[in-house]
């Protein structure tokens, strides 16, 4: 009863948290102080992943998707029973992947190039001296100070902010984008659906606009797809 109670509370918070439009993206890419945080960014809004999976994503993982164009995450890397899966990734996330390894190894400590090593690393290292990984709290900080910077009302309600915003706007402009190149809406639901490591297509369309708001995200231009 607990994990049902559970899955309904976190499909309200997704239909209850906003989008992003494509000139608030642009804000919020400039808004961004470090290579880190702009990576962070856009692999949220390009992958779709949740912060879990942002977070898992190695050096490894990295390295894989700039030789593949595929960006693997792990079961661990998901939520609940997330079954693993991969996503092709365009030029603006294997740009800021490569950034941040890149980044990585201006630092000139060859452990945090270790194929384990998590892509995105806390400035301290663990107790057991490895690099450490980037504290979710962390991470949702950096994000909400991005979307504060880049002047976005709306963004500071608890449980709406972070990652999940970037998951929303990454299902509502990829389910444009399938639509667009000839899928039907049951087969884009379906391909959404695996791509985003969904279990049910009910979880898919707790991510995707009510009739009520359509007219606000086409005039904002949310629908437009990311640039491949």
């Amino acid at each position: 009863m607990k994990r049902k109670l559970a899955g309904h509370g976190a499909m309200a918070k997704a239909a209850a948290c906003r989008f992003l439009s494509t000139a608030e993206i642009a804000r919020c890419l400039t808004a961004c102080d470090s290579v880190r945080t702009r990576t962070l960014f856009t692999l949220g809004l390009v992958a779709g992943f949740r912060i879990s999976g942002l977070l898992s994503v190695t050096v490894g993982d990295a390295r894989t998707a700039l030789e593949t164009g595929y960006l693997h995450l792990s079961a661990a890397g998901g939520k609940g029973r997330a079954r693993a899966h991969k996503i092709a990734l365009n030029r603006d996330g294997l740009f800021a992947i490569g950034a941040q390894v890149d980044s990585l190894g201006a630092l000139g400590e060859p452990d945090r190039m270790a194929l384990d090593a998590p892509l995105f690393q806390s400035r301290k290292r663990e107790t057991n001296g490895k690099p450490g990984c980037l504290r979710r709290a962390q991470a949702t900080r950096d994000l909400k100070e991005v979307f504060a910077a880049a002047g976005i009302a709306g963004m500071m309600t608890p449980g709406l902010t972070g990652a999940h915003v970037l998951r929303k706007t990454w299902t509502m402009r990829t389910k444009a984008s399938l639509e667009a190149a000839g899928l039907g809406s049951i087969d884009a639901l379906e391909a959404l659906r695996v791509l985003g490591g969904w279990k049910w297509i009910s979880s898919v369309q707790a991510y995707l606009p009510t009739h009520e708001n359509l007219e606000s995200i086409m005039l904002a231009g949310s629908a437009l797809p990311v640039a491949g």
